[in-house]
């Protein structure tokens, strides 16, 4: 199936638009989505939807012994389900932004030393 011809499975563009909001010279404004990208935002939105919930079903407690070894213990999520996950998210951010200030300082080290530096990646 084609971008074009892609249709959401989950939550239409429609529904996150009230979120695309940036700021541009201390203006909050709406961030339009074009046309061609609909279909290619769609898919995106689709894969992290299924992404988010694969993330709630690995935090299900496994049995850890005998024949069913490694299957569900429940088959329902619970709070805890959600605070598990919302945890990891949390840690997450919290080593990006430690990463952000890392790597501000070695380029603020950079700046005093006259010394260019490249990325790699």
């Amino acid at each position: 199936m084609s971008a074009e011809q892609y249709k959401s499975k989950y939550v239409k563009v429609s529904s996150v638009r009230e979120l695309l909001v940036g700021t541009v010279k201390g203006s909050q404004i709406r961030i339009r989505i074009s046309r061609d990208l609909i279909p290619d935002f769609s898919m995106y939105l689709d894969k992290e939807i299924e992404s988010a919930v694969q993330k709630l079903i690995n935090v299900i407690p496994k049995k850890q012994r005998g024949d069913s070894k490694g299957e569900l213990k429940r088959s329902s999520l619970k709070i805890e389900d959600l605070n598990a996950v919302a945890e990891q998210v949390e840690d997450t951010q919290e080593e990006d932004v430690e990463t952000e200030e890392e790597t501000e300082e070695i380029e603020e080290v950079d700046e005093v030393s006259g010394e260019e530096t490249e990325e790699e990646g």
